[in-house]
């Protein structure tokens, strides 16, 4: 079994959010709940389905090699084999998108940069600032996606909660 730890940064904080939410809401009524309720189970099952697509992957040929097993679909001596396993394969896509602990590194402490700088910048110009330096992190090097996505997602959010629901950001 092999974990890429950089892969695990997203979903294990999807699931602490989930569980102080959980924690947080417990004492509300049944019918408070009745939408929340789906939502969250529904989001900690995406998580844990995250944690073993992504991160988690067993070697299956490793262990049948270190046993003695021959496997029946590969010839004998390895002739005409592709010996490259579904772990390989993990870990060379996250050396190519660059995408490792240290990213996820990276992306934890901007995140916790993002959430202090809450208190001292306005939300359009934290959240923008946050989301396209995400967005470098993950691997997006062109200016000009960067810049859309993060504006965009950025006004988006702001009109749906100042504009539509009446919530006033940070």
């Amino acid at each position: 079994m092999r974990i890429a730890t950089g892969e695990l940064l997203f979903p294990v904080l999807v699931l602490g959010f989930c569980a102080a939410y959980y924690i947080d809401t417990r004492g509300l009524p049944d019918r408070s709940m009745m939408y929340a309720g789906p939502l969250l189970y529904t989001t900690v099952l995406l998580a844990v389905v995250t944690v073993f697509k992504h991160a988690v992957s067993f070697d299956r040929q490793s262990i049948k090699r270190e046993r003695g097993e021959r496997n029946e679909s590969t010839p004998f001596i390895g002739w005409g084999t592709d010996e490259e396993t579904a772990t390989d394969k993990l870990e060379k896509k996250s050396r190519s998108t660059g995408f490792g602990t240290s990213s996820a590194v990276g992306l934890a402490v901007l995140l916790i940069g993002y959430l202090l700088s809450l208190y001292v910048v306005p939300f359009v110009v934290g959240t923008a600032g946050f989301l396209g330096c995400a967005l470098y992190i993950l691997g997006e090097r062109r200016p000009a996606r960067i810049l859309i996505y993060s504006l965009g997602f950025t006004i988006l959010t702001w009109g749906v909660f100042v504009e539509w629901l009446l919530v006033p950001l940070p």
